[in-house]
């Protein structure tokens, strides 16, 4: 039981990632200017928790972590496991639940060239967030490129209407007019 001892791994990772946080608030974040009279007291600064959220290890992106099973199970696998998430971690600060995480989704999978499978995240993420403008826009830039104008204009015209200043539902609306001239 010698705790001085620096034989285990663990103590010597956990040793530099401790200096790593201190080299970052110390040579970064503590030479940034303060617009603030209080100082450092505003400034957040980088602590253990920045990275592992209070898990052993840091977490997964909750993007890649369901990009993984979109591609291994499906879109509807991910949805559900989505769901799965957020019902258990919601609130703990581990994942960003925000519909976001499916924007970032669907863009994966139209890198990888499944414009069907990013449709349906997107048709699914809607049943979740049926008020986000952006997932709309999205969803009519899907809609467009697999030759569904008709419901590209929809999902355009939807995410309008939700929020007006949409830029991409305002950018897919002209690609779509230049599509049907």
């Amino acid at each position: 039981m010698d705790f001085a001892t620096d034989e285990k791994e663990h103590k010597r990772a956990a040793r530099a990632m401790l200096e790593m946080a201190i080299a970052i608030n110390r040579q970064y974040i503590g030479s940034w200017e303060e617009d603030s009279d209080e100082g450092e007291e505003k400034r957040q600064l980088v602590s253990c928790y920045t990275c592992h959220r209070g898990q052993p290890k840091p977490p997964q992106k909750l993007s890649s972590i369901l990009s993984e099973t979109v591609m291994m199970d499906g879109a509807d696998a991910a949805i559900a496991q989505y769901k799965e998430l957020k019902d258990e971690y919601y609130g703990a600060g581990l994942y960003d639940f925000r519909e976001g995480v499916f924007g970032e989704l669907a863009q994966r999978a139209f890198e990888a060239g499944k414009v069907d499978t990013a449709t349906q995240i997107l048709k699914s993420s809607l049943d979740l967030y049926p008020e986000s403008a952006d997932l709309h826009a999205f969803l009519g830039m899907a809609l467009l490129q697999s030759g569904d104008p008709e419901g590209a204009a929809g999902s355009f015209d939807k995410a309008l209407e939700l929020d007006p200043d949409n830029a991409n539902a305002t950018r897919g609306k002209v690609m779509l007019e230049r599509a049907q001239q």
